[in-house]
This record gives C-alpha cells, sequence and structure tokens, in this order.
C-alpha cells in the first residue's frame, strides 16, 4: 500500500517535468543585472515576451513550463541589438554567446535546437558575408553604392534562405521543419508559392499543417504599418467560415489599415 502511495504522489511531479524547459546560456562582455528578454512569436506576427532574466558573471538562466507546441523563439540583450533565436520547447536548451557584435552563438540540447543551429552553421560563410556588407550600408552614400549593395545582400539572403527551403522541402514530417518556414514567412522572406509548395508535401495530421495551411490561404495578415490594404478583402474573409479557430484562437485575421471611409468603417 505504501508504495501505490509513493506512486501517485509522484505523478504530479512527472507530469510538470515533462512540460518544463531549461534555458541556460554564458555570453562575453555583458554588465551584471543586464536583463535578457525571453521572447515567443505568435501567429500574427507579434512577439510576446515571456520572462526575464538577469546576467551575473556571464550567465543567465530561464526556466519554466511550455504546454504548447514548439514555437519559434528568441532572446533579446537589452543592451544590445542582439536576438538569438532558438526553438522553446520543453527540455534543456543551452547558449554559448560568442560574439554580440558578429551575431555568432552556439545552441545545443533538444532534437530541434540542434538542427536549428546545424543549418546556421551550414550558412556561416554567407551570414559572415552578409553582415560585412550590412556594415557598409550608410544612407549617405549615393544611389548607385546602395544599389549595389543592395543587391548583393538579396543575393546572399537568398542563398540562405534556400538552404531552409531545401531542408523543410526534404523534411515536410519533421516540426523542425515547419518552423523554419514560419519563421520564413514572419520576416517577409518566403513567397506564396514556396508556402503551397511545401505545405502540399506536409502530411495532414501534421501539427501544424493548419498553422501552414492559413499562412498560404492569407489567413492570416500581416501588420506592416503604412500599407493601405483593400477592405473588401479583409471583410470577405471576416465572413467566410473557417477551421483555424483552433489554432488562432488570439487574433485569426488583423485588420489594419490607415485611411478608410464610412463604407469601411460600417463593415469594419
Amino acid at each position: 500500500m505504501k508504495k501505490l502511495l509513493y506512486l501517485i504522489a509522484a505523478l504530479p511531479i512527472v507530469a510538470c517535468t515533462n512540460t518544463s524547459y531549461k534555458i541556460s546560456g554564458s555570453t562575453q562582455n555583458v554588465a551584471d543585472s543586464s536583463i535578457v528578454f525571453l521572447q515567443v512569436y505568435k501567429s500574427d506576427k507579434s512577439i510576446e515576451t515571456i520572462d526575464t532574466a538577469y546576467v551575473i558573471n556571464n550567465n543567465f538562466k530561464f526556466s519554466g513550463t511550455w504546454k504548447d507546441y514548439p514555437s519559434n523563439a528568441q532572446l533579446i540583450f537589452k543592451e544590445n541589438a542582439f536576438a538569438p533565436k532558438f526553438i522553446l520547447e520543453k527540455g534543456d536548451i543551452n547558449f554559448v554567446i560568442q560574439d554580440q557584435s558578429k551575431k555568432m552563438y552556439e545552441l545545443s540540447g533538444t532534437d530541434n535546437n540542434e538542427i536549428f543551429i546545424s543549418l546556421y552553421k551550414q550558412n556561416k560563410d554567407l551570414n559572415d558575408e552578409l553582415f560585412e556588407i550590412l556594415k557598409q550600408f550608410d544612407p549617405n552614400s549615393n544611389s548607385e553604392e546602395l544599389k549595389n549593395l543592395h543587391e548583393q545582400a538579396t543575393l546572399l539572403q537568398t542563398q540562405i534562405n534556400n538552404t531552409i527551403v531545401n531542408y523543410a522541402m526534404e523534411n515536410p514530417s519533421k516540426d523542425i521543419s515547419a518552423l523554419l518556414i514560419e519563421q520564413l514567412y514572419f520576416r517577409n522572406s518566403i513567397d506564396n508559392e514556396t508556402l503551397e509548395k511545401f505545405k502540399s508535401f506536409m502530411p495532414k495530421e501534421h501539427k501544424f499543417y493548419n498553422k501552414i495551411f492559413a499562412y498560404s490561404s492569407g489567413r492570416v495578415l500581416s501588420t506592416q504599418i503604412g500599407n493601405i490594404f483593400d477592405i473588401d478583402l479583409f471583410t470577405e474573409l471576416a465572413k467566410t467560415p473557417h477551421e483555424y479557430k483552433d489554432v488562432f484562437s488570439d487574433k485569426t485575421i488583423i485588420y489594419f489599415w490607415n485611411s478608410y471611409d464610412t463604407k469601411n468603417e460600417e463593415n469594419f
């Protein structure tokens, strides 16, 4: 009887452990008490800060529970424009920030993050070259110089993106593939044709299938300030029944326009 009681008492602990994550990291040349933000990407392209930590002796730690599916996430160092990306999920995740100025970091722990960083390393030379080009951008340069730099940067970024897309297309059943495609979508770095192609490769029972389906069908619309959207498109989407409510219970469609008339207001 005592053994049975011990087993019952242990169950809540096991359940909690199965959804817990631990993030440990080390960095260099960061002042003590500097703040690090843990952020996740939401389905409407917004970013939510879910926790904060402090750097002590060049180390920082996060711990918590994550009951949702694996999610695209990033760390933000408040005093530096550096945001190392990773996959937030249950398990131990380890960071080694090697050079914040060059955006270099090591990542290990869960299987998804191991794959994530391996693709990052495959593109290291391209990323280094892109970094050097971006440093040359000067608003005071003449238009021809800026045009040439922009073309070089675009070519390199396309090569980097192709490595990611190719991996995803070859491994459509893996969670990391959907997350990588989602990340490109968040950055407006993937065209709808490629999005549709990846969706066609995914098993329909995949946990991220409805999310990718929603992205490719225009169910989630980008909140780009300054854009003027056709209100009729928004109205039709809003009136159309859809099967994505379980995935996008927070915000399915973002309505945004910076000029409207009385008719638009009534439709809204």
